[in-house]
């Protein structure tokens, strides 16, 4: 008998987060996943940001092709037009070939118009940190400022909740400094010692750490500061239990299906 014959309670979709989309069953960071991450009933969508050398961010994990797209090419030396023919698709599976990396305005429109909650994961690969964070800052501002057509304000786009995440704090420290209200999250693997004094100095959202790295006391802890806490990469509904029962916020899942009462 599996581990998944008796799964834990069915969580609600504020509990739940897609992985770079709907990852275990669709290639990661592509459009594909991301619909199918839409289709489900998660409260949250995580998805993995890169900076090109022209100061594009992207939807992509690594800083150089060779895993995901074919090639080798640095994510740094390359340009916009660059990555046009790219395909992010075939790497896992015949059906999925063709899938283009995605741009980060594009993948907001599409989370905002599914109501899911975008979690931005700032890769940062060499020393970008800075000019990545005003990159950054500038396409929030597009997506969340007023849509204008002609010199008519039509409205605001509706993106008014997202989270950006990151490992480096440098990258943080300097997104707080362009955006000062941006939503801010401390990632790493487990709970560091000075998160708490972190915390306070830079104003943080939450904290995630690897569910392998995080005890329920941890979880209580984070939580009882006010901060929210998540969880990656949990694809195992039985070994997140306790941690769901010790208050986790969030479990994010390359499945999040298994953690989901069934449609109908």
């Amino acid at each position: 008998m599996s581990d998944y014959d008796n799964p834990m309670p069915y969580l609600r979709s504020e509990q739940v987060c897609a992985h770079r989309g709907a990852s275990g069953t669709a290639p990661e960071n592509t459009m594909i996943a991301l619909e199918k991450a839409c289709g489900m009933a998660v409260g949250s969508v995580e998805f993995d940001i890169s900076m090109l050398g022209d100061g594009s961010p992207v939807i992509h994990h690594d800083a150089q092709f060779g895993r995901t797209v074919s090639g080798s090419e640095r994510l740094q030396d390359l340009v916009l037009g660059d990555i046009a023919g790219c395909d992010a698709g075939a790497w896992f599976g015949d059906d999925f070939a063709g899938q283009t990396i995605p741009l980060l305005q594009d993948v907001l429109i599409l989370l905002e118009s599914h109501a899911k909650l975008p979690i931005l994961d700032v890769k940062i690969h060499h020393d970008e940190h800075h000019a990545f964070a005003k990159a950054l800052a500038k396409t929030l501002n597009k997506v969340i400022g007023n849509k204008v057509i002609g010199n008519k304000v039509i409205g605001q786009t509706g993106l008014d909740e997202y989270l950006i995440s990151s490992f480096s704090r440098p990258f943080l420290e300097s997104m707080r400094a362009v955006m000062p209200d941006a939503p801010l999250v401390l990632l790493d693997e487990a709970l560091p010692s000075d998160w708490s004094d972190y915390s306070d100095s830079l104003g943080l959202k939450a904290i995630h750490l690897d569910y392998r790295r995080i005890t329920p006391d941890d979880v209580r802890t984070v939580r009882a500061a006010g901060l929210d806490c998540r969880v990656y990469t949990a694809n195992d509904p039985v070994a997140v239990q306790p941690l769901i029962e010790a208050g986790l916020t969030t479990v994010i899942s390359d499945f999040p299906e298994r953690f989901l009462a069934p449609k109908g």
